[in-house]
């Protein structure tokens, strides 16, 4: 009877024993969780500046530079406003004649033809910041090394391209026949199709350069509005500090 009596109060000690360990795993969880420092969250940064100007390279317009074929005919000691009109033989297949302001461009190409430009000396002339907007549009291998100083958007670079600057003088065809048909007399006339020693011009070669002049006369304001209509057009694309940026790298000379 006594045994008996001593199992039944030795019970609940056992039953004690699991809940003080499991409370004991608990707390020391609980004490080990507290300790440690709070996880830092995951931040990504986005560079929305690079990310909105850097260009596609995979799909943005390769830059181009137009180069004349005849690079004589732009040497600065003749093409300028300052030159006298004369018809000049600039290379073995090229030639340059200024009649007034405007100057006649003449090459041979390849194929024995005569191709022909009409053209002024915008830098002779023209207000610096027009010529470097017309620069900005004209020298794009130059322009493309500006992206990422002005922050220029692969946006603004395929509107720039698609301006189509032709700042040539435009003569209607029967004007630019004539001229031609006054050219070739001209070269025809002269055993060397250049001034030497202060010698006198043909006839045919006054006949030319007098027309030419005629030409200047009717198409140079049209001309120039047209110059300074694309120099706008490329200012508008940019903003008043990348304006600036080319200023800095076109309007010098």
């Amino acid at each position: 009877m006594p045994a008996k009596n001593q199992n039944r109060a030795d019970l609940p000690i056992w039953l004690a024993i699991p809940i003080v360990i499991a409370a004991l795993v608990i707390g020391g969880f609980l004490i080990f969780h507290d300790v440690q420092p709070p996880a830092r969250p995951t931040v990504q940064t986005i560079d929305i500046n690079h990310a909105s100007t850097t260009p596609a390279s995979s799909t943005m317009t390769p830059p181009k530079t137009f180069v004349d074929p005849s690079p004589a005919n732009f040497d600065k000691k003749i093409f300028n406003q300052s030159s006298k009109d004369a018809l000049r033989k600039t290379s073995e297949t090229s030639w340059s004649v200024k009649g007034g302001r405007l100057f006649m461009q003449v090459r041979r190409d390849n194929t024995g033809k005569l191709a022909v430009r009409y053209v002024y000396p915008y830098e002779d002339f023209l207000p610096k910041d027009t010529v470097a907007m017309l620069r900005t549009r004209w020298i794009m291998t130059e322009t493309v090394k500006l992206m990422d100083e002005l922050q220029i958007t692969a946006d603004q670079w395929e509107k720039l391209n698609a301006i189509k600057l032709n700042t040539d003088t435009q003569i209607p065809a029967a004007e630019r026949k004539k001229l031609m048909a006054l050219f070739e007399e001209a070269i025809a006339a002269m055993p060397k199709n250049e001034i030497v020693n202060g010698g006198l011009p043909t006839v045919a070669e006054e006949k030319l350069t007098d027309f030419l002049r005629e030409m200047d006369e009717k198409y140079y304001d049209t001309t120039i509005a047209r110059a300074n209509r694309l120099a706008e057009d490329v200012k508008a694309l940019f903003t008043e500090t990348q304006y600036a940026g080319l200023m800095r790298r076109y309007g010098t000379w």
